[in-house]
């Protein structure tokens, strides 16, 4: 009879053991597998109670995350939206699609306060994809008057961080600037909506001539953008802009009525088609056009992110009309894991003038250089963005994350830089281009 206490507290150990452990399995799950296939493929769906509790519990741990020091205290800006139209901006969003139509995209008035500042702006959520304003905290446009900007600034964007991969996109900036690559200005910045707790933005500048003129660029000029949504019955997503001119617009147009036409677009698809590259004129066509230099650095920033992401909604250019050619524009970089080096581009254009052999080479040689010269001061620069921010992450009251899920999300960030370099010189050296300079 002694046995039997002997047998039952073996059995409890072991049922608390494989409870433990089911509960470790399911937390490894949930963490691994994408929000939406846990929602729409697995009966995680059908558990929203269980779920909802779930999520109580993780944010029941916020508190204990604090996060280092910054380097240097972030810009605030004080937002103060009317009320009563604040609420129609929150009753025009789609409670169940995907995507966000031009009929709910409503202006609100009010004021922005900065650095002893007030101007007067009006706003509206910002983003096609519903991340950007389903939940509680929203990306938002802010629009200033003529005659008061903002630092010489008419538009600007405020980007919920974690849509642009947290620190990755200000990385890619950071190394458009050493690569000599146009991008949109942008910074990290707190902001308080109607009294609220600080929130941490991606504040980026957007796409306007006060925007390329700061930047020493005309403004006057045809600026192409593309991806839409649902602008075609029989296409509910984004836009195909590689079938038509008709799916592109411009962010402006040249004043000269002469210039205000799609003529260069035109000649872009003739050099994007298929097989283009087979044409004896390619290269001449393609050096007529564009600087065939900072397609390869542009090809090689995307490399090194581990990502394509530059093709349908995300082209952007300006036809830069003191030059006679197209200047492409660095944007919405994100990260991935190490992929294939050898897959195909993310757009036709790229495809056609990475099927020049010399020109791919160029690519692999320019990586080369940069991956043994600046390895380290990426890795440092990294660094440097995820502790200007941890710390008001984790304090953001509306961000939709729990801090744990924050802190994953950043270390994972962290390790694709790292990774991705290690897997270009691993790639490149089996290319038969090698790196000396190991990462550290």
């Amino acid at each position: 009879m002694r046995r039997v206490p002997v047998i039952v507290a073996a059995l409890s150990i072991l049922t608390f053991g494989l409870g433990v452990g089911l509960i470790l399995l399911t937390l490894l799950f949930y963490q691994s597998t994408s929000k939406s296939i846990l929602a729409q493929q697995t009966f995680i769906g059908r558990m929203q109670e269980a779920l909802r509790f779930v999520r109580l519990a993780d944010r029941a741990m916020n508190p204990f995350y604090r996060g280092p020091k910054p380097p240097q205290a972030l810009p605030h800006y004080d937002l103060a939206l009317d009320h009563a139209e604040l609420a129609l901006v929150e009753k025009s969003l789609p409670q169940d699609d995907v995507y966000l139509s031009e009929d709910a995209k409503i202006w609100a008035k009010g004021t922005l306060a900065s650095d002893g500042q007030s101007f007067s702006v009006k706003a509206r959520v910002r983003g096609d994809r519903y991340n950007h304003w389903r939940f509680r905290k929203k990306s938002w446009r802010i629009s200033f008057e003529d005659e008061h900007l903002f630092r010489g600034i008419k538009e600007l964007n405020l980007v919920i961080p974690e849509d642009r991969v947290w620190f990755v996109e200000p990385l890619s900036a950071y190394r458009a600037d050493k690569f000599g690559l146009f991008h949109p200005p942008m910074r990290f910045v707190t902001v308080s909506l109607n009294g609220s707790a600080p929130m941490l933005y991606l504040e980026i500048e957007h796409w306007n001539k006060e925007m390329l003129e700061k930047q020493a660029r005309p403004g006057d000029v045809n600026f192409y953008k593309t991806g839409d949504i649902g602008t075609s019955s029989f296409n509910p997503g984004w836009d195909m802009i590689e079938a038509d001119t008709a799916y592109w617009g411009k962010f402006q147009s040249a004043v000269v009525p002469l210039f205000d036409s799609y003529e260069e677009v035109d000649l872009f698809f003739q050099l994007s088609r298929g097989g283009a590259h087979g044409d004896p004129d390619f290269k001449k066509k393609i050096d007529l056009l564009f600087d065939h230099e900072k397609l390869v650095r542009w090809y090689a920033l995307s490399l090194l992110a581990g990502n394509l992401h530059v093709g349908g909604d995300n082209l952007r250019f300006f036809w830069d009309i003191s030059r006679g050619r197209f200047e492409p524009i660095v944007w919405d970089i994100s990260s991935t894991a190490p992929g294939a080096f050898f897959t195909l581009p993310g757009n036709g254009l790229w495809s056609e003038v990475f099927s020049i052999p010399e020109w791919k080479q160029e690519t692999h040689d320019f990586l080369q250089t940069y991956i043994a010269e600046e390895a380290d001061d990426d890795l440092k620069e990294a660094g440097r963005l995820r502790s200007l921010i941890e710390r008001a992450a984790y304090r953001d009251p509306l961000k939709l994350q729990s801090n744990r899920q924050v802190r994953h999300d950043l270390d994972q960030r962290m390790a694709e830089v790292r990774a991705n370099m290690d897997f270009l010189r691993q790639e490149l050296s089996g290319s038969g281009v090698a790196i000396p300079v190991p990462l550290q």
